[in-house]
């Protein structure tokens, strides 16, 4: 069945390998970041908010890809508070609307956009 809802998938490499600071400090600090920022019972831990190693762009930095219904973005260097905080609020947006329309503040974060790359 499609998916009927967006799921994010966050990048744990350079989390693991370049941490930064606050809640990019650690993956788990990321992870739980991301789940705070949410707060709501569609987006829940197995199913639309899950991790992955690389997506094999190793030269871009705290990606976060997002998808509805096997298609989506990937975006790059969101490694801000301000930054995470846009892609919640889109992400909100896109399950209101049943569709992914990028804002203009994230065009900026895009490396990659159609067919997503599935979780290893």
């Amino acid at each position: 069945m499609p998916q009927s809802k967006p799921k994010v998938v966050i990048c744990r490499t350079c989390l693991r390998d370049n941490p930064g600071q606050e809640s990019f400090a650690d993956f788990e600090t990321n992870f739980k970041t991301y789940q705070e920022a949410f707060k709501e019972g569609w987006l829940k831990k197995s199913a639309d908010l899950e991790f992955q190693n690389c997506f094999a762009h190793c030269e871009h930095f705290y990606c976060v890809q997002v998808s509805l219904r096997d298609w989506g973005y990937l975006l790059s260097k969101i490694d801000s508070e301000e930054k995470l905080k846009q892609v919640v609020q889109w992400v909100k947006e896109a399950k209101k609307q049943g569709e992914l329309k990028l804002p203009p503040a994230l065009k900026d974060h895009v490396i990659k956009v159609g067919q997503v790359e599935k979780t290893k």
